[in-house]
């Protein structure tokens, strides 16, 4: 009989022990999941970037002011505004591989040398269509590659996800690249985007600014907070040099929503409306002279915070 309990619990014990194991496993497989999705999302944004990058500069576009941010997982980068009023979010660097041997691919632009025309890159080479023909980047007829994981492989379609060709191992960290570098420092007259293929490529800039007007924003009360599908009023004040074509517009990253509301040339209300669910978030406000000088402030949104310009996360 001892013999028989001794024996039930040791087979109790190694199927905890087995549990625990496959428990483990599902959390691994599970973030690996979660990295290589986080993987496909950053890959397809940085690629409507770079299309928005030579969108700009075969249109004359030029960058009026700078902005350094940090977001919530602590990568740093750039926001470039643009003479149109248009707002593009650069990351500072990209992610290395993690010393596997496998070399991740990479999709980039080259200029023709000929028609002068931007056309994509796999590696180095022209992507090429099943007749041939390369895929131009801007253009009425320009398009911008997607990017897709399945079975541990990249896929990569040229036709709005209607084709996908294989062209790459996606497996452990590595990482389709992009950027490699953004220098808004060493040059004065233009910022310099190094891609990952080694291209770069230079944005014009107008030179030190001179649009001296300020922007203050301040909350109602004591408020300091914002809840799912709440609206609330944040005041901003102008100072500096202001002209009749001097204006306030405020934009967001997509999920909350903005309205102005102008009470003088120099004094307003922003009435900002969060999502429902509650998601963190961020909206920016742009003062422009009208004759391409413009500057930037960005209001965070984070564990249901409101977070000014200037201010600091609270216990830093």
């Amino acid at each position: 009989m001892k013999r028989y309990i001794v024996c039930l619990a040791a087979a109790a014990l190694l199927a905890c022990g087995c549990g625990k194991f496959v428990r483990d496993e599902l959390v691994t497989m599970q973030n690996e999941i979660d990295q290589l999705h986080k993987q496909v999302a950053d890959m397809n944004e940085s690629l409507q970037t770079l299309k928005t990058v030579v969108d700009q500069l075969v249109a004359g576009g030029y960058v009026v002011d700078v902005k350094e941010f940090t977001d919530e997982d602590g990568r740093g980068g750039f926001t470039l505004v643009f003479n149109d009023g248009s707002l593009l979010k650069l990351y500072s660097g990209v992610d290395g591989v993690d010393g596997q041997d496998a070399v991740p691919p990479v999709i980039g632009l080259q200029q023709d040398g000929e028609d002068g025309l931007w056309y994509w890159t796999l590696d180095g080479e022209w992507i090429l269509s099943p007749d041939g023909e390369r895929f131009k980047a801007v253009g009425v007829d320009g398009v911008t590659p997607q990017v897709k994981i399945e079975e541990g492989l990249w896929f990569v379609s040229m036709d709005d996800g209607e084709t996908w060709t294989e062209f790459g191992n996606a497996k452990g960290e590595d990482a389709v690249e992009v950027f490699s570098g953004i220098d808004v420092t060493t040059y004065e007259d233009k910022v310099v985007l190094t891609l990952a293929d080694g291209t770069t490529l230079e944005l014009p800039r107008t030179g030190k600014l001179v649009f001296d007007v300020e922007l203050t924003l301040s909350l109602e009360g004591e408020e300091q907070t914002i809840g799912a599908g709440e609206t609330i009023p944040i005041l901003y004040t102008l100072t500096g040099t202001i002209t009749e074509t001097t204006l306030v517009t405020a934009g967001t990253d997509g999920r909350y929503k903005t309205r102005i509301e102008r009470t003088s040339d120099t004094e307003g209300t922003v009435w900002v409306t969060c999502p429902d669910p509650y998601v963190d978030g961020y909206i920016y406000l742009i003062a422009s002279d009208g004759k391409g000088y413009s500057k930037i402030w960005t209001v965070d949104f984070i564990d249901g915070t409101v977070r000014l310009p200037g201010e600091e996360e609270s216990g830093e």
